[in-house]
């Protein structure tokens, strides 16, 4: 029993390698500031999966979070322009979960 347990462990990361992405990013107009910056399944490139990163023009992080399957996932945090955290929300596979965070000037 305990064999298979751990030839199973030992298979688990080759289980959970998923989906190829690749990278996307976005710039505001008439500049070479990044706007978004997020991971797209690779054979279907409007499926957003991955990290997910949203910026103000100062280049400060607007908004981040994950995206499987297109749906947002797990934590995901609102900034303010000077970088400070206004609000954290969680989310499972697109649906709201658990306790968010306000955290109001």
């Amino acid at each position: 029993m305990n064999r298979i347990f751990l030839f199973l462990l030992g298979c688990t990361p080759f289980i959970l390698v998923g989906q190829s992405t690749v990278s996307i990013k976005t710039y505001y107009p008439d500049t070479d500031k990044i706007k978004e910056a997020y991971a797209v399944l690779a054979e279907e490139e409007t499926i957003k999966h991955g990290d997910y990163v949203y910026y103000f023009i100062n280049k400060k992080i607007r908004l981040s979070g994950q995206y499987h399957m297109n749906e947002k996932d797990g934590e995901w945090a609102h900034y303010n322009d000077l970088g400070e955290i206004r609000t954290v929300e969680y989310y499972d596979k697109g649906k709201k979960t658990g306790i968010w965070l306000d955290f109001m000037e």
